[in-house]
């Protein structure tokens, strides 16, 4: 529909290296585009049929939603806001493309022409991906933390004021151990979430204080042997903050598991987790950002951009809420 298919097409195992898919999967699009009449399948590959088929609709408006695969391995914690995105967006006649990409991906990416009808969101990006799209002119939103030095405009809520609070929180109840797990990933908010958290510790009047960063994987089975040692080298009274993604039923079940009492010896602070994942026994400190705010923020910044043809200007931080625990 928007063109990008040009023969000689590639063989398909560097077609699906090329889109971040398995082979399978490609056989499959494959199938039903040659069932479409759009694509014919032959031994040596496939060949565009032109001018047969079903004819084509014109291109509609789509956000094109990118994250980066070796990072997240899934974004299915993302669902509780890129469905009712995509309902919003669907009512201004505009699609949403959920894309998982790989180093390959981006940079073919990068190098498509630029469209009017697409505005790319990015989630989750290293910095020098937020510097290639910005070089690259593409029309971007940044959903998280821009990169220093980058003036892409951005969506995010204010990770950093949330890890302070809960820091200061649990050193408020006597816990002068503090942990700070948190996606292991290369992003601009997971460093400033980082920093933030080291100075909230540095500078409490009540010294002395102990506060650890435990970077964890999101692949489950290297997040599951993460929280299996942490629960094991705990020791003494300490405060716990876990950020979104990484599981949080993981780790209490852990803690749990080593005959640890929770929240007598460990107190938890869910950071930025769906309130339905922290339907636990005992509560943990919940902190939670209003979704049909940040739902609305990006499905405006996207009417924008389609109505106007320039993207907004927007650098939005959404405020979070502790909405449960004591």
């Amino acid at each position: 529909m928007r063109g990008e298919l040009a023969e000689p097409l590639p063989p398909t195992r560097a077609w699906s290296e090329q889109l971040g898919v398995g082979r399978p999967t490609l056989r499959r699009a494959l199938r039903t585009l040659h069932r479409e009449g759009i694509l014919s399948i032959h031994a040596r590959g496939s060949r565009i049929l032109r001018g047969r088929g079903k004819k084509l609709e014109s291109a509609r408006p789509l956000v094109r939603l990118l994250y980066y695969g070796p990072d997240f391995p899934s974004v299915s914690h993302s669902m509780i806001w890129i469905a009712p995105l995509a309902e919003r967006l669907h009512l201004h006649g505009i699609q949403l493309g959920v894309e998982r990409c790989n180093a390959a991906r981006l940079n073919s990416i990068l190098h498509e022409k630029s469209r009017r009808e697409e505005l790319f969101f990015l989630l989750g990006f290293r910095p020098k991906y937020h510097q290639l799209f910005k070089q690259c002119r593409k029309p971007s939103i940044i959903l998280g933390e821009p990169a220093a030095h980058v003036s892409l405009p951005f969506i995010t809520d204010d990770q950093d004021g949330v890890v302070r609070h809960a820091t200061q929180t649990l050193l408020r109840h006597g816990f002068a151990r503090l942990s700070l797990l948190l996606p292991e990933i290369v992003a601009p908010g997971i460093l400033s979430a980082t920093a933030t958290f080291r100075s909230a510790c540095a500078a409490w009047p009540h010294q002395p204080v102990r506060g650890q960063v435990c970077p964890t994987s999101l692949h489950f089975s290297l997040q599951e042997s993460a929280a299996k040692r942490f629960a094991a080298n705990l020791r003494g009274r300490e405060g716990v903050i876990v950020v979104a993604p990484i599981s949080l039923t993981l780790i209490m079940t852990t803690i749990l598991a080593q005959g640890i009492a929770i929240p007598q010896q460990v107190k938890l602070a869910a950071v930025l987790h769906p309130p339905e994942s922290v339907q636990v026994n005992p509560r943990p400190l919940h902190y939670w950002v209003s979704l049909p705010r940040g739902v609305k923020a990006m499905a405006d910044a996207a009417i924008h951009y389609f109505e106007t043809g320039s993207v907004p200007n927007v650098s939005k931080r959404l405020s979070v809420e502790l909405i449960g625990g004591q």
